[in-house]
């Protein structure tokens, strides 16, 4: 719908900047002080005298009550009832509010959400500091915002700092909600659980919105995503976010516990108040806390609510005429602006990324675990992209980009299922099909398999010579990489492809292979495929001893769940916890030596505390005498550490004849992080077996402490890596490690030239 009106009140309506059938948004200048404004109409079934607009009314008036700096403010509200007796439309309701020049933080998150780096901490708690002071003041007053969301929150170019987010502006309060039509729909991704189940916005609602919108900053990516908005919904109501650590590396376990925090489905788990959650997130970032943000908190929480009340009523009209409340403009020019998108109805969020959720509620750690791999898988997303970022037109065998393996983390204990189950491509200058023709992606197994039908991984669209595909798997969560090698790219009829390309090679038109053709050189006669299977998806040590998934996956889930027992140690000792500590420090050791090896480090007749099936192959280990090949079994004998493993699978893998010059080189960066992670093992090793002679008075002093937080750090440096400060990415650690070993089973992919 669109108005003809060229002016409401003392508003010249200048530049429509967006409209749909049930409001508009426009650009206008108050003519009296030739201030620019923006107008919002909305087209509402309600009567003007009904109950729904009073309502409405008594919002608008609460809401022009505030007096923040950082809330954009609201000057005039507007009510027509309609002309056309025959129309849907009842009334046309105008809200004005201050106009403020720059993007919105959706914007700036759209900008960035194709890098894995995440802003400093100190630009973080910069911007969440007046937004959680605005959201507080405005509780303070007895309203809730009901509807924050990135592109609700403008941030002020005119208050700009080069390579910083600009200053905040909270638009858009969730009241205009109520001039909707009960069939109307709005963005399910920033809606809290109480929200969806039809209950009205509260003050922990806003936390909530404040915890996804925090989580999308620093991860890049949403915490529940999805293609239609129920299934978005029902994820809200029961499905635990995506492990913040799963989609960055470099988030801290004490910043992925203010994200969850702020996630909690019940109300009553989130923190009390905006302020106190942003105080928490400076603490987290070790980014200090300003004075006014702490006075906020002190404030919260030693006054009454009743204690405040709106204050300064908005003088609302039917009609025509309406008075403004004063205020000055943050934009004054004389002219209006080229270009501007803040407050625009419809703005689009970022795309949601291509990681399933997890919804088998597993234990604890199989579920952190599962999450921390496809962290791994991500980072396999980033650096693969750049390879591919400047490629050339495509020429006849071009490599053009790459499809990879990525794990949905539906777990399954006894097999594989869960871990390489997806698969993400990538492509480059690929020209559009030609008319009613079709591209399709699929999976085909090794060369010797003939019994084994292609996968149809789907239709392949191109977006201006790019290709951007993620398949999510089967039902079961198959293992892709244990049962394909070759990946192939069709071009078919668009409305009936056959559904087998291997009975016509004419319609390929790219390849890749991860080849499979043994070794002659190799002890066993694997090939380079067996060997990136062991690592990823069954290993024969491990297999023999009823341990499922790769290498890499228990390599992985071990040093984590060493992390968690050595902050537990740590923690224990805060709350004076003797036994606790003792315990926590034994597990550490059990998983660091293997069941067999462990007696060498505890007092002799100690029990095996962690799981012993778990901790059959120790993260460290001794290295062998007299080594076996790669992929032998140890089936009578003890074997040897994951690291010693891991390092002689990839050795397999590189001494293919088929390796490439990049695999090589990847294999001795790999190489190099393992034996730093020998390193921080030991040192692990080291502070345990100390903590572990130490009295019970010793261990409640402030030397144990220190050695404990050694302890914690060591071993979170083992499991999630080390910050680089150049570039804001972790560049070691078992989760880039086990990242790593995914790229090596990366399909390069290329113009099929049928050989």
């Amino acid at each position: 719908m669109s108005t003809t009106l060229r002016s409401i009140g003392k508003y010249e309506l200048r530049q429509r900047l967006a409209s749909s059938h049930l409001n508009e948004v426009w650009l206008a200048q108050d003519f009296q002080s030739q201030h620019y404004v923006i107008l919002k109409i909305f087209y509402t079934h309600h009567e003007v005298d009904s109950e729904v607009i009073r309502h409405f009314f008594s919002q608008a008036e609460a809401v022009a009550s505030l007096q923040h700096p950082n809330l954009v403010r609201l000057l005039d509200v507007f009510v027509f009832p309609s002309r056309d007796t025959n129309s849907s439309v009842a009334t046309m309701a105008c809200l004005v509010t201050e106009y403020v020049e720059g993007n919105t933080l959706a914007d700036s998150l759209r900008s960035t959400s194709s890098t894995t780096k995440m802003r400093p901490g100190a630009d973080i708690v910069a911007l969440f500091t007046p937004i959680s002071m605005a959201i507080d003041y405005a509780h303070r007053h007895g309203i809730i915002h009901g509807n924050l969301k990135p592109s609700n929150i403008l941030l002020n170019s005119r208050i700009d700092a080069p390579g910083q987010i600009s200053e905040p502006l909270i638009s858009d309060f969730g009241f205009t909600k109520l001039l909707r039509h009960a069939a109307s729909t709005t963005s399910p991704f920033y809606l809290s659980p109480e929200q969806i189940r039809g209950n009205p916005a509260n003050e922990q609602s806003d936390i909530y919105a404040l915890g996804v919108i925090l989580y999308e900053l620093c991860t890049g990516v949403l915490p529940f995503r999805g293609n239609r908005p129920v299934a978005i919904m029902v994820q809200h109501l029961n499905a635990p976010p995506t492990p913040p650590a799963l989609m960055n590396p470099t988030i801290s376990s004490a910043l992925a516990h203010v994200m969850l925090r702020s996630l909690a489905k019940e109300p009553e788990a989130r923190f009390p108040s905006a302020a106190s959650m942003t105080v928490a997130l400076a603490v987290a970032l070790n980014t200090p806390i300003s004075d006014s943000l702490s006075q906020s908190v002190s404030l919260r929480e030693s006054m009454d609510e009743s204690d405040f009340s709106p204050s300064h009523p908005l003088p609302l009209r039917t009609g025509v005429t309406s008075s403004s409340v004063s205020a000055v403009s943050r934009h004054n020019g004389s002219a209006p602006p080229s270009k501007r998108t803040n407050g625009v109805a419809g703005s689009s969020f970022p795309s949601p990324t291509a990681l399933k959720r997890r919804r088998t509620r597993f234990a604890p750690y199989y579920l952190l675990i599962m999450s921390v791999m496809l962290l791994a898988s991500l980072s396999t997303l980033f650096l693969l992209s750049l390879h591919v970022q400047n490629t050339p037109v495509e020429v006849s065998n071009q490599l053009v980009g790459h499809a990879y393996f990525l794990s949905s983390g539906q777990f399954n204990a006894e097999s594989p299922q869960g871990i390489d189950d997806e698969v993400q491509i990538d492509l480059t200058h690929i020209p559009d099909p030609p008319a009613d023709k079709s591209y399709y992606a699929w999976l085909l197994a090794d060369r010797d398999v003939s019994e084994s039908l292609p996968i149809l991984l789907g239709p392949v669209h191109v977006d201006h010579g790019s290709v951007h595909v993620l398949y999510r798997g089967d039902q079961q969560h198959t293992n892709l990489l244990g049962v394909t090698s070759r990946f192939l790219m069709t071009e078919d009829d668009a409305r009936r492809p056959t559904n087998n390309p291997l009975l016509d090679t004419s319609t390929w038109r790219y390849s890749a292979e991860i080849p499979a053709v043994p070794n002659p050189t190799d002890k066993l006669h694997f090939s380079m495929l067996a060997h990136l299977r062991h690592l990823l998806v069954e290993s024969p040590e491990l297999s023999i001893r009823g341990l499922h998934g790769g290498l890499g996956f228990w390599f992985v889930r071990n040093t984590s769940t060493v992390s968690q027992w050595a902050n537990s140690a740590r923690d224990a000792w805060h709350s004076k916890d003797v036994a606790t500590m003792r315990n926590q420090v034994i597990h550490i050791l059990d998983a660091l030596d293997g069941a067999s090896f462990v007696y060498t480090d505890v007092t002799p007749g100690t029990p095996l505390l962690a799981d012993a099936r778990t901790v059959q192959v120790a993260l460290l280990g001794p290295a062998p005498t007299n080594p076996d090949p790669p992929g032998y079994t140890y089936g009578d004998e003890i074997s040897p550490g994951y690291v010693y493993l891991i390092s002689e699978h990839m050795a397999g893998v590189i001494q293919s004849p088929q390796t490439t010059l990049d695999q090589r080189k990847l294999a001795v960066q790999i190489n190099a992080r393992l034996d730093e992670e020998k390193g921080l093992f030991e040192q692990v090793q080291h502070d345990a077996k100390q903590a572990l002679r130490m009295s019970d008075t010793q261990l409640l002093g402030a030397q144990a402490l220190a050695l404990l937080d050694d302890l914690a750090t060591q071993a979170q440096n083992a499991s999630s890596g080390q910050l680089d400060p150049s570039t804001g990415q972790s560049e070691s650690g078992a989760l880039w490690i086990y990242g790593n070993l995914q790229r090596l089973a990366a399909f390069d992919v290329r113009q099929y030239t049928g050989q």
